[in-house]
């Protein structure tokens, strides 16, 4: 009996394609954590990640294509960091520590604030994909406030799509800050902001 290999064949193509993606990934994301990627070609990359330029367009297509590729392993990573700070802390004392976290990556926070800039034109390859992250993020910041807000832990009257915006204003603002100044205590002007909204935990609950 003759067996068909073709299909296992192209399933182990497969795994094996998507192991190196993930690895050129995992390995790009260290470089730009540690250094970022201001004047660095795609070419100038592949070296730094050991490959050559034609494997990163394979599995990107583009510079771009990397970067984005990258931004969302980050987010991947970061999603059970966060939760892991909220359970510990309580959301108001884990959104300073999630920023704290973030700056042992600085060449990632570099990147953000670069892009941010640069892809605000339409016309820019990540436009879609930055604006996309910027609504989720101010969108998650939102329903942590609702749901704080339920549990009385936000001061009455708060327009809560207002401090939401607030928020994702001022990590935004502070990060851009911090590329000129990386002495700026993120963390602690973030907490500063949080205590003008916060119910005093020694006044007890409010009524929401």
């Amino acid at each position: 009996m003759i067996l068909d290999n073709s299909a296992h064949d192209a399933r182990a193509t497969y795994a094996n394609g998507e192991k190196r993606r993930q690895e050129l990934i995992r390995n790009a994301f260290s470089v730009f954590a540690s250094r970022g990627i201001q004047g660095l070609s795609l070419r100038q990359i592949a070296r730094e990640l050991g490959v050559s330029h034609s494997l990163i367009l394979h599995h990107f297509g583009s510079k771009d294509g990397l970067i984005e590729a990258v931004l969302t392993e980050r987010m991947r990573l970061q999603q059970p960091i966060r939760e892991e700070f909220i359970d510990r802390y309580g959301w108001f004392d884990a959104v300073p520590h999630i920023l704290e976290y973030n700056l042992t990556f600085p060449g990632i926070l570099k990147l953000d604030t670069r892009l941010r800039a640069e892809a605000a034109s339409p016309e820019h390859p990540l436009h879609t994909y930055m604006a996309d992250m910027q609504r989720q993020f101010t969108q998650t910041i939102s329903d942590e406030l609702t749901r704080e807000n339920a549990a009385g832990r936000l001061k009455p009257g708060l327009d809560l799509n207002a401090v939401a915006n607030h928020i994702a204003a001022l990590v935004w603002g502070l990060q851009d800050a911090w590329v000129y100044d990386s002495t700026l205590d993120m963390p602690g002007i973030l907490r500063a902001y949080l205590s003008l909204i916060a119910v005093d935990p020694a006044d007890g609950a409010a009524t929401p």
